[in-house]
């Protein structure tokens, strides 16, 4: 069997496809009729063999016709489809072209008609508004078509004429309007409809309308400066300000209503009165010889006046810094060295005057000048002059404290009182310096401040104050003076029994507390205080071991007698550093530990008996292990030993202290029996209550 015959039999046109679903079930309908007579015919020749081939060999021919019906079915329905797709975009196609080419036509007329009308409408410029905004519109839509077609440039070069025009009969208006002297004299509305269709161009054309007419209202104060009158002055800075406050308040009243509000024609105006003015007043300040700085100054500051107000009433909508902003008073800049070599010399002319009337208080008036300064410096600039009023007041500081030195160090009667005052100037001095530097700061522009600093001024502020603090501890030990004096010339070498405290203690300790509590009343930082405290018990316990030095010869019971005496005193100072705050240092407590436990020490080993000369030595050693030849050598003077028996017993001394260099033992050797009872008595004296 032909199966394309067959197919081409069954289909032979394009309208026979209709009936291929009919073909198809009538074959399905036969192919099950075949299937049906074939298994009759196998079952009545009783499973031939060849009937089953011929039977598979009929499927097989079917199912071929069946599969090319279906394939042919398929691509005739693949064929139709895209002819009908390729039809339908062919029309969609053509019907956007004729859309688009409808629009274009339909705008090009409104456009013609827009350029018609605005040169029709001479001097309505209420309706020129429309057509202009027309015209606008579809000359930014034709400009990217218009390489495609001459008619379109055409007709974008007349529109662009007509606008030309158009521009130059709006300025022709504004000019017009008003007269040479700068008063408006026209048609109101119509200049307010010409500011409506100028407002459509764009900033360019605008700033020439908005220029026209600040130049033509500066007019006469450009005339003014340029021929130097009067009011070209320095001294006449203000009488310049008013004259733009006049001009600004016309414009208020008469004219800001003929311009579209977001022009801002006022803050141009403005904007171009400053510039004119900076102009004149730098040329001003090149002609002038010799500057009065109060002239100076006053100008100075009346000008950044003016700039505040002027910021004020002409706001930036951004967060920017306003255009008004040093406009004018930036040209004082260079001419600002004359303000502060006036600032120098009249520091440097106050300060005696200053330390004479008032010693310590006047460290509080010379920051307050500081301040008024800097105030008066900030409200005309924050540039290079502030930073050199910066270096005056450190230099100026220095000064005036060194002077205050110097005055304090010429009185005859010095008292603690005036070195704690001393030390409460230097402490105020050094904190307001800081935050003096601080503001400085703040207050300066960025780009300086940097260089600002008060470094060297607070190290030597710091410096002062640690002398100062020497300088009450040595004023103490001075004050003391007289009672060492007593303590040394007692006969402590013939001393026969001890007493609760020798004669001198109750006026040094008195003495001392006094001298404390004042501190402690005077000095307002608790900190300075706590090291007077500090250095004074250190200082005062290596006097107190000095003196001792000082007694010559002190017997057994003369070193029992002094070691109250040091008892006595350790007493009275060891509160010291808790006055006023009730807390004992830890510091104030190890150096007085430290200070006592070397005089202790000392005056342990002259109690030391003599005989026999190990005991003495090796007791010294055991008391002073760090002890040197010299310092032994010592305490053999203050036994009363002659020379003669001191050199034997520094050979025993150097003999067990280089033992004990090569060697150390693991635990001290056990003292003497003499030794045990010195120690023993040493330790039930300083159990003892003294009162």
């Amino acid at each position: 069997m032909d199966l394309v015959q067959t197919i081409n039999t069954l289909f032979p046109d394009e309208h026979s496809l209709d009936k291929l679903d009919e073909v198809l079930l009538k074959l399905k309908f036969k192919n099950y009729k075949l299937e049906k007579e074939i298994g009759e015919i196998i079952r009545g020749q009783g499973g031939a063999v060849d009937g089953t081939k011929e039977l598979d060999k009929a499927k097989k021919a079917i199912n071929e016709l069946y599969s090319k019906i279906l394939s042919l079915k398929e691509k005739l329905e693949g064929i139709m489809v895209k002819e009908v797709t390729k039809d339908i975009r062919a029309l969609d196609n053509a019907k956007k072209n004729l859309s688009s080419t409808i629009t274009i036509l339909k705008r090009s007329q409104m456009l013609l008609t827009a350029v018609e009308q605005i040169d029709q409408l001479k001097e309505d410029y209420f309706e020129i508004f429309s057509m202009v905004q027309v015209a606008i519109d579809l000359k930014s839509y034709f400009e990217p078509i218009s390489k495609d077609s001459n008619r379109i440039k055409t007709l974008l070069n007349k529109t662009e004429n007509c606008l030309n025009n158009l521009q130059k009969r709006i300025i022709n208006e504004y000019e017009n309007s008003f007269s040479r002297q700068g008063h408006f004299q026209g048609d109101g509305k119509k200049i307010v409809g010409c500011g409506q269709v100028a407002d459509l161009f764009g900033n360019e054309f605008q700033m020439k309308i908005i220029e026209f007419y600040c130049n033509l209202q500066l007019q006469d104060y450009r005339a003014l400066i340029n021929v130097s009158t009067e009011i070209s002055t320095l001294e006449n800075m203000n009488r310049r300000f008013a004259w733009l406050k006049k001009i600004l308040k016309t414009f208020e009243q008469e004219h800001e209503s003929l311009f579209p509000k977001g022009w801002n024609v006022g803050k141009h105006l403005a904007e171009l009165f400053c510039i004119d003015t900076k102009k004149d007043i730098m040329e001003v300040l090149l002609r002038t010889e010799e500057f009065q700085v109060k002239v100076l100054i006053t100008a100075l500051k009346e000008t950044v006046a003016f700039e505040t107000q002027l910021i004020q009433k002409f706001p930036n909508e951004n967060s920017e810094i306003s255009n008004f902003y040093r406009v004018i008073s930036s040209c004082f800049e260079p001419y600002l060295s004359y303000y502060v070599d006036e600032e120098q010399a009249l520091k440097n002319s106050d300060l005696e005057k200053e330390i004479d009337e008032k010693i310590f208080m006047s460290s509080t008036d010379l920051f307050y000048r500081y301040k008024q300064i800097l105030k008066n410096c900030c409200s005309i600039t924050n540039k290079k002059a502030l930073l050199e009023i910066s270096r005056i007041f450190g230099s100026t500081l220095i000064k005036f404290l060194d002077q205050l030195l110097k005055k304090i160090d010429s009185f005859q009667n010095k008292s603690i009182y005036i070195y704690c005052v001393l030390l409460n100037t230097l402490d105020y001095c050094h904190k307001t310096t800081q935050q003096l530097e601080e503001k400085i700061k703040d207050l300066i522009d960025v780009d300086l401040k940097e260089a600002v600093t008060f470094q060297n001024e607070i190290d030597s502020i710091l410096l002062m104050i640690s002398n100062s603090i020497k300088d009450i501890v040595k004023f103490i030990e001075t004050e003391s003076s007289p009672m060492f004096s007593i303590m040394t010339k007692l006969p402590w070498s013939t001393q026969s029994s001890v007493d609760d405290q020798s004669s001198y203690v109750a006026s040094l300790n008195n003495l001392l507390k006094q001298s404390i509590e004042k501190c402690s009343e005077t000095i307002q930082s608790k900190t300075f205080f706590q090291s007077v405290c500090d250095k004074f018990v250190d200082s005062f316990l290596q006097v107190l071991l000095q003196n001792i030095y000082k007694c010559k010869t002190i017997s057994e019971v003369g070193a029992e007698q002094l070691l109250l005496d040091c008892q006595s005193i350790k007493k009275q100072i060891s509160v010291f550093s808790s006055i006023g705050t009730g807390e004992e240092s830890l510091t104030y407590s190890k150096l007085l530990n430290k200070g006592v436990a070397k005089i202790e020490s000392l005056l342990k080993s002259v109690m030391t008996p003599a005989e026999p000369v190990d005991g003495l030595v090796e007791n010294y050693i055991l008391l002073n292990p760090d002890s040197t030849i010299n310092q032994f050598q010592k305490v053999l003077e203050l036994k009363g030993i002659k020379k003669i028996e001191q050199q034997l017993i520094l050979d025993i001394f150097s003999k067990k202290t280089n033992k004990l260099q090569e060697k150390i033992p693991p635990t001290p050797p056990p003292l003497p029996q003499f030794a045990n009872k010195i120690n023993d008595n040493i330790k039930k004296l300083m159990n003892l209550n003294f009162k």
